[in-house]
């Protein structure tokens, strides 16, 4: 027999401030399946956020790597090519999904959860932010943001949150350094830059498959985090 686990969190590139996860639902909490069974539309995502029409798929391994499985944009699913004829989804990206997986083997056995996303990037009226972004390990990621909310919102924090952990903010920036570190992360793996008043970015150094995460920044016009 083998296990299929599985949780949500919220997707959220570019938002305004942080949200809980109980924005976004998903049922059941485990499955366990024969080997050669299927998960017949079995594992349901729902939300009701509004102006979130994308709902994204995930799998995360016994070695933690994050794999995108495909999105669902309203009506339309788009696929990975390397799980086409082993996953799909249907449903709404506005409302809910339901995920299958046929001729269930070994290599099923995962965490799967689902994301709500507004379509591509945030509206280029507030927070622009890459929406997906997949390296190498090893490797250096660099996330960018912007916003175009006005020089008053100089503030600029990065989030983090790992599969199945709660939120956490990496650090505070502002166009004058230096920039302000939570005590579980370090500038050296989490180097960020603050430019000007409507631009940053965060950098990961050196990947590793457990920081395989959502990463997102959010702008203020004061100091106050609220976490």
């Amino acid at each position: 027999m083998f296990m299929v686990f599985m949780f949500c969190f919220l997707h959220l590139p570019g938002n305004n401030g942080a949200s809980h996860t109980t924005n976004v639902l998903q049922t059941p909490p485990f499955i366990i399946k024969r080997a050669g069974e299927s998960v017949d539309h079995e594992i349901y995502c729902s939300h009701k956020i509004k102006n979130y029409d994308v709902i994204l798929w995930y799998k995360q391994d016994k070695y933690k790597y994050l794999k995108l499985l495909g999105y669902l944009n309203t009506n339309f699913p788009t696929l990975e090519k390397d799980v086409k004829g082993n996953i799909s989804f249907i449903g709404d990206g506005r409302t809910h999904s339901n995920l299958t997986i046929s001729d269930v083997s070994l290599n099923d056995s995962a965490v799967y959860f689902c994301a709500a996303s507004q379509h591509s990037i945030i509206d280029g009226n507030d927070v622009n932010q890459i929406p997906i972004l997949w390296k190498d390990k090893e490797h250096n990621a660099t996330i960018h943001c912007s916003h175009t909310k006005g020089v008053d919102f100089r503030q600029m924090y990065w989030y983090r949150q790992l599969p199945g952990e709660r939120m956490k903010q990496i650090v505070y920036t502002t166009p004058s350094p230096p920039h302000q570190y939570e005590s579980d992360f370090t500038e050296a793996k989490f180097p960020a830059q603050k430019k000007d008043y409507e631009n940053g970015s965060l950098t990961v150094v050196n990947l590793l498959p457990e920081d395989s995460g959502v990463y997102f920044c959010a702008v203020s016009k004061h100091s106050d985090t609220g976490d």
